[in-house]
């Protein structure tokens, strides 16, 4: 038996196994994420801990054209003048494009926070960078037309079940325990 406790997406299943037609049918309409978050030491920033954020649509609306934007800025900690801002962009991207993603999410973060009052040093004090996809999901027109229960069709078949982030949101407890209940 195996339990793919992974990605679902064809780059990733598709290299762990030989995917019947139905496997690869559903694991296509898999969408990702690209979740960006730069961090900056920001001077005169009269923000409170917490989250400052746009609406949740720039954040999983894999079609938005505003790519770049910054949609979210956190303070967790009162003591210092770290920010981090958070930024959706375009995932995957061709070879040679990432170079000047970093440089327009520093530009328009630093932007964001000029407009909030504050003044970023990027490059004179610590800071990050940071990309990655997260959030398996797929549309929710693909969900209405039975996309979940096609997946759930398909546990057990060839004694492989499937779990993971399009399954279980992208938390390693809710996937353990789906995992549980499988067993």
């Amino acid at each position: 038996y195996l339990i793919l406790a992974c990605p679902l997406t064809t780059d990733v299943s598709g290299e762990l196994l030989a995917l019947s037609d139905d496997e690869r049918a559903l694991f296509e309409q898999i969408q990702l994420v690209s979740y960006c978050m730069t961090t900056f030491s920001v001077k005169g920033l009269e923000i409170g801990r917490g989250v400052y954020g746009g609406p949740l649509a720039a954040v999983i609306d894999v079609d938005r054209k505003d790519l770049g934007e910054p949609w979210g800025v956190a303070k967790q900690w009162s003591d210092n003048d770290l920010v981090q801002i958070y930024t959706r962009t375009k995932w995957p991207v061709a070879e040679g494009e990432d170079a000047g993603i970093e440089e327009e999410v520093v530009r328009s973060s630093q932007r964001v926070i000029g407009q909030m009052k504050g003044v970023p040093e990027y490059a004179a004090k610590w800071h990050t960078f940071d990309r990655w996809t997260y959030f398996q999901h797929v549309k929710p027109h693909v969900m209405k037309d039975g996309w979940y229960a096609r997946l759930e069709k398909l546990q057990g078949q060839n004694n492989t079940f499937y779990v993971g982030g399009a399954t279980n949101f992208e938390l390693i407890e809710s996937i353990g325990m789906y995992t549980k209940h499988l067993v």
